[in-house]
Parts: C-alpha cells; sequence; structure tokens
C-alpha cells in the first residue's frame, strides 16, 4: 500500500483548519486539484482511481484533475502516492446564464422571428414536469428526405455554459440564412435538431444557489438524489464499473436502464429523427469524446470517428485562442470508464456517428461576461466542420420500399479479396434507414464497399460503391 506524503496530509489539515469544514454527512465537499503524471500511461491510471469520485474537469496538457471530495473519499485518497492542491476558485454562479424559463423563452423568441425555417415543440417532461424542448431548424421542415443533425447540451446540469453554445448555433442559422450562402445551402439540404437543456430540473437546482448540482430530479422515498442522466442510457448500462451505484453518488447511473423521462424524451426524439450524426455538449475539459465508454468495448469503426473529431479539433479554438488543441478519442483512453452514455446509445443502438465536446478548460461557471460570447464563437468551428462533413465521402439514396420500418442494410469494405465488416465486433450488424420515407444517408472513409440490403433481416439485394472525397448519390434502390 502506498504511504500518503505528509506534505499532502498538513496541507489538507491546513485547508480544513482554514474554515472548510465538513458537516456531519457525508456529501459535504471541497474541491482540490490533483496534479497527473506527465506520463499519459501513469495519468490515465490515476485517473482511473477517481472515477468513482466527482471529477469536475481533466486538463491533460498541464497534468492536473480537479476533484469534488467528501471526508471519507479524502480518506481514500490517502492510501493513493498523489500530490494534491487546493482548488482556487468558487462556484459562483452569474444570473446571466440561462436558467429554464429563460430557455423556453429564448427558443420562443427565436422562433417568433425565423416561424418559415424553425419549429419549437416540446418532446418529454421531467420528473418535476418541466417542458424538455427542441428547436428543428431547415428551409424543408418535416421533410423525411432531408438528413438530420441534432445538438444537445446540458445532460448535467452544472454544465452551464453548454446550453449558451446551442443557443448560439440557433442564432447564428436563423439570421444568416439566406445572408450567407453556406449556411443557406446547409438548411436547404439538412434539418437541425437543437435541444439546449436536456435537464431543466437539475438547471433550475443551479439557477436556486446549489451551484455544482450535476443530475436530474429523480425522487427516493421523498428525498431528491437524482439521476446521472448520461449514465442511464440502454447501451452498456452498468457493464464496466463507469457509473455509480450509489443513489447519493455523482455518477448513480439510475434504478434501472432508461428509467428517467429525459432519457427517454431523448432515446424517442432520436427514434422520430434518425440522425445522421450528433454533438453532445458538455463542460469542462477542451476534449472530443466518441464511442465507446467502456475500455473492454472495442470500436472498429475508430478511424471513421477519430478523422471527424480531429476535422473539429482543427476548427475548434480553445480558451488559449488555439486550434488542434482539444484532445480527441474515447472515454477510457482520455479519462475513464463511462457506461450508459449517449453517444454509446446512439452509435450501438441507431448508427449515428455521435461525439461529445467538452467545452472549457478549467471551471463550469466561467465569468458570463469575460468567457461567454469568447466560448461560444471558439465553439462554431466545429459544429459547423460536422455539418460540412454531411457533403463529404459517404452515400446516400431513396429506397423504394412499401416497408421502410422493415428495411436495414450492412456495409463491408472491400481491400483486394477480403470484405471487412463496418464494425467489426459484429460483423453481421446491419443500419436503420435514416426516414420512413425511405432515405439512406451513411458518412464512411473513402474506398470501396459492398452493401447488402435486408428486409425483415432477409437479405434482397446487394451493391458495390466507390466512395470517394465527396458524397455519393445512389439515387433510387428498388426493393423487392
Amino acid at each position: 500500500m502506498f504511504k500518503f506524503n505528509a506534505t499532502i496530509v498538513g496541507l489538507l489539515a491546513s485547508t480544513l483548519a482554514a474554515g472548510i469544514a465538513f458537516a456531519k454527512t457525508d456529501n459535504t465537499k471541497i474541491n482540490i486539484y490533483i496534479d497527473l503524471d506527465a506520463n499519459a500511461k501513469n495519468a490515465h491510471k490515476q485517473l482511473q482511481a477517481l472515477k468513482n469520485m466527482d471529477v469536475i474537469g481533466v486538463n491533460l496538457k498541464k497534468h492536473w484533475a480537479e476533484v469534488a471530495v467528501t471526508k471519507e473519499e479524502l480518506k481514500q485518497l490517502q492510501t493513493l502516492n498523489l500530490i494534491i492542491r487546493k482548488a482556487k476558485h468558487s462556484f459562483t454562479l452569474s444570473d446571466e446564464y440561462l436558467n429554464p424559463e429563460q430557455v423556453v423563452q429564448a427558443l420562443e423568441k427565436i422562433h417568433g422571428q425565423y416561424p418559415a425555417i424553425t419549429k419549437l415543440f416540446e418532446f418529454g417532461k421531467t420528473h418535476q414536469q418541466r417542458p424538455i424542448m427542441a428547436l428543428e431548424i431547415s428551409a424543408h421542415l418535416d421533410n423525411l428526405d432531408k438528413p438530420v443533425v441534432i445538438f444537445n447540451a446540458m445532460h448535467h446540469a452544472r454544465e452551464v455554459m453548454t446550453p449558451e453554445v446551442v443557443m448560439h448555433i440557433a442564432n447564428v442559422l436563423t439570421e444568416k440564412y439566406g445572408q450567407d450562402s453556406e449556411i443557406t445551402n446547409w438548411l436547404d439540404q439538412y434539418r437541425i435538431v437543437l435541444v439546449p437543456q436536456v435537464n431543466p430540473d437539475g438547471n433550475s437546482f443551479v439557477s436556486a444557489g446549489q451551484t455544482m448540482w450535476r443530475k436530474n430530479a429523480y425522487e427516493l422515498r421523498g428525498e431528491v438524489v437524482g439521476v446521472d442522466i448520461n449514465r442511464n442510457y440502454p447501451a452498456y448500462w452498468n457493464y464496466c464499473d463507469g457509473s455509480d451505484s450509489n443513489p447519493r453518488g455523482e455518477a448513480y447511473r439510475g434504478p434501472s436502464a432508461g428509467s428517467e423521462p429525459e432519457t427517454v424524451a431523448m432515446m424517442n426524439l432520436v427514434n422520430t429523427y434518425k440522425p445522421v450524426a450528433e454533438i453532445s455538449y458538455h463542460s469542462y475539459s477542451e476534449m472530443i469524446l466518441y464511442p465507446f465508454g467502456c475500455s473492454n468495448v472495442k470500436n472498429p469503426s475508430k478511424a471513421l470517428f477519430h478523422s471527424i473529431g480531429q476535422a473539429m479539433n482543427a476548427k475548434i479554438l480553445n480558451d488559449d485562442n488555439q486550434t488542434n488543441q482539444y484532445e480527441v478519442g474515447t472515454v477510457p483512453e482520455l479519462l475513464y470508464n463511462a457506461d450508459g452514455g449517449d453517444i454509446d446509445w446512439l452509435w450501438k443502438e441507431q448508427g449515428v456517428l455521435a461525439f461529445g465536446i467538452e467545452v472549457n478548460s478549467s471551471n463550469f461557471h466561467p465569468n458570463y461576461k469575460k468567457w461567454r460570447n469568447v466560448t461560444v464563437k471558439r465553439q462554431e468551428g466545429g459544429w459547423q466542420a460536422l455539418i460540412r462533413r454531411m457533403s463529404q465521402s459517404g452515400f446516400r439514396a431513396h429506397v423504394q420500399t412499401s416497408t421502410p420500418n422493415e428495411v436495414s442494410y450492412s456495409i463491408k469494405k472491400i481491400e483486394g479479396n477480403q470484405k471487412l465488416a463496418f464494425d467489426g465486433d459484429a460483423p453481421e450488424r446491419t443500419f436503420p434507414l435514416r426516414s420512413t420515407n425511405g432515405l439512406l444517408y451513411q458518412l464512411t472513409e473513402k474506398g470501396r464497399y459492398e452493401v447488402t440490403f435486408f428486409v425483415k433481416n432477409q437479405s434482397v439485394k446487394s451493391i458495390t460503391i466507390q466512395v470517394g472525397e465527396t458524397l455519393v448519390d445512389l439515387g433510387d434502390i428498388p426493393l423487392a
């Protein structure tokens, strides 16, 4: 067993003596920094040891992690050879950040200004009966032949910058339609669906002063304990020790997979819109994350995800106003195991190219006047790169059939005499069509592919496609 450095013990003792006293309950927390090893593998081991604690944020380039710890967790850390420093910033929240009511008002204002290209709708309710709202933006609202991209924010209530990013996307797209030729083309070609606040109940607690609240408003025996919505999705739920079974834990996964109204609402939204790609915004750590969240689950389409992630990284400006500075990879590669996340469910169950972007380099609640406009502007390059990718390598078609919901397709990459499964862990995996009108829309790497169509799981047709730099339009594909 490691011995805890005596200087660290002294630091913690002085920290507590300075006025950060614990209440009798174990839930009272203080914030600390833990210095990470400069060696990436050693840093990863350190982060794995922290996975069941409230890891607030990580800065891999500057080699530290911020953690909110209880007295009992502090005792656990005393068994490790870690260098610990007191966190210097407080979590004071500016009332200029949007609360749940203000999010709805802001969406209503945009819809009122641009009714011809927006559709505002409620697609779920929370435990406390708050509406979960979405805004569709397109020149062709509800047109099932137009592929969809979804942007969502605030699965975690304290991540107050994230709704600002999604609201900024709404403002840019609506204000520049008809003015900017590229944005006009996007809205002519695609449907963009925005969910600025997945977790309005949690945000109501944050806005009321519980500034470190992370979860939703799930109640246990009359007490609000909350569920981490982003550990509640059915894909790999409770699969790899990447969430908490303790209802009072910050990463509590919930009583069962998909138990929470917010989770159900998001899954229903995806099932309705059948998006091609998605970004889920979080804070903080300056990372671009993609599936899967468990180290023992490999993603054979990793190269495709990584290339898209790096394309976004090349356009996002970090807090130091530099591009190519976000870390790009899976959650366990960069942090620790995390199961039950939305991007895993989106890819595994729906075939959506889904990413999680962690904005800002420090602090859940950056000074609003200093950082709000700067941050949302610097994120523009990322979401625009994803939309831009929609017209690059891949293929689309319109499948002619009377039963599109019964149609699926498999993809195999042809290299020489070999046919490599698009998803090697599930070589017979099939993907659904992107609309009930028969839309097929698939982004890939460049190469030659065999696409096989199935109706009621029975193979009915195979075609070969050569994919280059731009999207291949296959036109109509009739199926018997």
